[in-house]
């Protein structure tokens, strides 16, 4: 939980863009604003409501598993008794309609603010608060509560698999670490809290077989006007679009061994957390000095030099995923939107197989991680 007074609020700008926004939405509310819902944007939305305060709130403390709670009586004070809900007991199970549940047996860590008059009191999931309580005296009181959302939307993760590879053969097949090589990045995929469907796109039915025996995924066999090595990635996307539900996807390749269910969900979570970017792509930063073929410096000046550590950092798109919606990639019939976030991740998890010698090499850092090495 979190107390503090409106005049305080440009603090919260860089926090979240959200929790500013309803934030802001307090600072210019006036006491006589109507009982009623606002919507602030998408993900935020103000609920203005009147009652009268009382000595104790039977209900117990509330929490919610999807919005943050920003409390703030616009008219009236209002006492809110707070306690962490790890380790409380279930007083009413969770109301999914009304995505709450009501919890019993206050930790000793539990404390009690006053709200209202400038104050105003941010609460997350894992804060247990328990409203309505007078300060000095039973009141009417009419409240402004913020409602944040931070539910991410159900994400579908598209994978492209064709069955001849020029350089690596059989390379989405192939035994890798004592598995078929997609089998690490579906994986890994499979885990992830967000992720809800896994479509392969694929040319081959031995591909599509040995891909099921493994996960209960979507197979996609590709009609006659997408088979071939020189089709590119847009074109396997809009026909994904066309064949599958959903408005957010993931877009990541077989190759990937190495990306962990971890930086996944990170990833995602990164995304829904902003609203300035449209599409997310993963990069690996890069600090070494590039030159043209005329043998001037890219990235530098060659005749003052720097240590390479100290260079200001590139960014190699390293193909490893990228997060897109329907919506947008039709507008702009590319998974980089226009105007894409690029999430970095190391260069050991970037590994992406597109030759023998990248083959081994994370063939060796899978088996490293699997006996704990890495």
């Amino acid at each position: 939980m979190i107390v503090d007074k409106l005049k305080n609020i440009d603090v919260y700008k860089g926090v979240s863009p959200d929790i500013y926004a309803g934030l802001q939405f307090l600072a210019k509310a006036m006491p006589d604003i109507e009982v009623g819902t606002y919507f602030i944007n998408k993900r935020v939305k103000a609920i203005v409501s009147e009652y009268n305060t009382v000595e104790n709130f039977e209900r117990g403390y509330e929490a919610h598993k999807d919005v943050i709670d920003i409390q703030y009586p616009i008219i009236g004070l209002e006492r809110i008794k707070w306690s962490p809900i790890e380790g409380m007991s279930v007083n009413i199970p969770y109301e999914k309609e009304n995505d709450r549940t009501f919890y019993k047996d206050p930790s000793p860590q539990g404390t009690q603010v006053d709200i209202g008059d400038g104050t105003f009191a941010i609460m997350f999931p894992e804060d247990g608060h328990s409203p309505q309580h007078y300060v000095t005296k039973p009141e009417l009181i009419k409240k402004i509560t913020i409602k944040v959302s931070i539910k991410i939307p159900p994400i579908k993760a598209l994978i492209p698999m064709k069955a001849h590879s020029e350089r690596v053969a059989n390379k989405n097949i192939r035994p890798l670490a004592g598995k078929p090589t997609f089998y690490w990045i579906m994986k890994a995929l499979s885990e992830s809290k967000y992720i809800d469907e896994i479509v392969v796109n694929t040319d081959s039915k031995e591909i599509g077989k040995l891909v099921k025996d493994y996960f209960d995924v979507t197979i996609l066999e590709r009609p006659d006007y997408l088979l071939g090595d020189t089709v590119s990635i847009q074109p396997l996307i809009e026909y994904d679009f066309s064949k599958t539900d959903g408005e957010y996807f993931l877009q990541t390749h077989s190759v990937n061994p190495l990306v962990t269910t971890e930086t996944i969900d990170k990833a995602i979570e990164a995304f829904f957390s902003q609203k300035e970017h449209d599409a997310l792509f993963s990069v690996t930063a890069v600090q070494s000095r590039f030159y043209w073929q005329n043998g001037k410096g890219i990235n530098h000046d060659p005749n003052h030099l720097i240590r390479t550590q100290d260079m200001e950092p590139i960014f190699e798109e390293n193909s490893c995923f990228y997060i897109f919606s329907r919506a947008n990639n039709k507008k702009t019939r590319n998974r980089l939107g226009s105007n894409p976030m690029m999430y970095q991740i190391n260069e050991l998890e970037a590994v992406d197989i597109d030759n023998m010698d990248d083959f081994y090499w994370a063939e060796f850092l899978l088996q490293q991680r699997l006996a704990g090495k890495n």
